[in-house]
């Protein structure tokens, strides 16, 4: 029982990620893409909505990166091992991404200079979503374990899809009237290509990845997750069209912890395809246990944190977004 606990905690730790410093990722994506006269609008009020606590995100990430490598060691081994190379390329990208979005905000450089980080800010934002992807798609993959490979590929296209999809939901909550309109119609656009990748990857699974497609096809649970979640994306994409912007982004969320609670039943028990099962790469119980009351000691003051820190940051936000 105690070992599960830790995996869910690391399950959640991961979808809190997502859902909070995934949206920022699509936020560069978009900013890369935004052009013509109201690109300039368009870019200040991306930036504006994310500046505050964007560099807060990656404590989730920490937080599951320390408990999966505490609580589950063997599992962290054989993780890095087979995804290593992809791996490391995020990192890269992530502290290429923080660096350029500092220097563009806090530098005195002329406009040129400015545009350059912006322009790796926002290439960054691009691949790293894809190299994440291509690393859980790599570790689910029984084939050669090749991360550049048609199947992880395909699931990191899938992740930067619905990052964009998330931020461009988000911004439809807090936007000025303007933009609110782009914002729809390209969250309404996203969800549509993160839908087509979705069958994609499922589909590609079948040859690479059998134990995550038939256990999606097999589990119950994970039959009923999946549909759950089709509905989520459904009910999200006609509270677009409706104007129900807060509904849209309550089930943008669930549907994208919908996509990664399916993925890890359909794993079946496995840290790493084919035979990496987590209850055998376990630490032992009572370091696991000790884990577990650290990890809620320090939530207990992170979680007042962060709300506090979002409360204050808010407001003022909306406000630049508005100006």
């Amino acid at each position: 029982m105690i070992v599960h606990l830790a995996l869910l905690a690391v399950g959640l730790a991961v979808g809190a990620y997502c859902l909070t410093g995934g949206a920022d990722y699509g936020a560069g994506l978009w900013e890369l893409l935004a052009r013509g006269p109201g690109a300039k609008s368009e870019r200040r009020a991306l930036a504006n909505a994310i500046a505050p606590i964007w560099e807060v995100h990656h404590v989730w990430v920490l937080f599951a990166v320390i408990l999966l490598l505490t609580c589950f060691p063997g599992g962290a081994a054989a993780i890095a091992d087979r995804a290593h190379l992809p791996l490391g390329l995020a990192l890269f990208g992530i502290v290429i991404r923080g660096s350029a979005f500092a220097f563009r905000a806090y530098g005195k450089g002329t406009e040129a200079f400015n545009a350059r980080w912006g322009l790796a800010y926002g290439v960054s934002s691009v691949v790293t979503p894809v190299f994440l992807g291509a690393a859980v798609g790599t570790i689910s993959s029984e084939t050669s374990g090749d991360w550049s490979a048609a199947f992880p590929l395909a699931v990191g296209f899938l992740a930067l899809s619905l990052f964009a999809y998330l931020a461009a939901v988000y911004m439809t909550c807090i936007c000025e009237e303007g933009l609110l309109s782009l914002f729809r119609r390209r969250a309404c656009i996203a969800s549509g290509v993160a839908a087509l990748l979705a069958v994609l990857t499922w589909w590609l699974a079948r040859g690479a990845a059998p134990v995550a497609y038939h256990g999606l096809l097999d589990d119950s649970w994970s039959r009923a997750l999946v549909t759950a979640t089709v509905v989520a994306a459904a009910g999200a994409f006609g509270a677009l069209l409706l104007g129900r912007f807060r509904v849209a982004r309550a089930l943008a969320a669930l549907q994208v912890l919908g996509i990664l609670g399916a993925w890890a039943l359909a794993l079946n028990g496995r840290l790493v395809a084919p035979d990496v099962f987590y209850s055998e790469v376990a630490a032992p119980e009572p370091v696991i246990r000790a884990a577990l009351l650290a990890s809620v000691i320090g939530l207990t003051i992170l979680i007042p944190s962060l709300w506090l820190l979002v409360r204050v940051t808010s407001d003022r936000s909306r406000r630049e977004i508005g100006d």
